[in-house]
């Protein structure tokens, strides 16, 4: 019984964690440039801005991570962070960063 709370509360923290991260991201789709979006050949801010804030909102009338609805939101959240947000970042400019340094 103890393992089964357990991982309920795993899967609580996860979805409240997801949850944090897909407003995170719709909010950031929301202050950056239409014309970015396009100019990095990636998908319409309309269209990014409704499939965040569908999984934002989705994640909050279900905190269940493995809901298949909430998974789907994840995957475009995921594919926005790591794909979308840096090619719009680079077109408009985003804000600076530290030299690296590739010693």
């Amino acid at each position: 019984m103890a393992a089964l709370q357990a991982v309920g509360g795993f899967l609580g923290l996860l979805g409240l964690g997801l949850m944090v991260f897909k407003i995170w991201l719709f909010v950031d789709a929301v202050v950056r440039r239409a014309d970015a979006f396009v100019a990095a050949g990636k998908q319409t801010k309309n269209l990014w801005m409704i499939l965040l804030g569908i999984a934002g909102i989705w994640n909050v009338i279900s905190r269940s991570p493995i809901d298949p609805i909430n998974l789907a939101g994840t995957v475009a959240a995921i594919v926005y962070f790591v794909d979308v947000r840096p090619a719009v970042r680079e077109v408009s400019g985003g804000p600076p960063r530290p030299p690296r340094s590739d010693w």
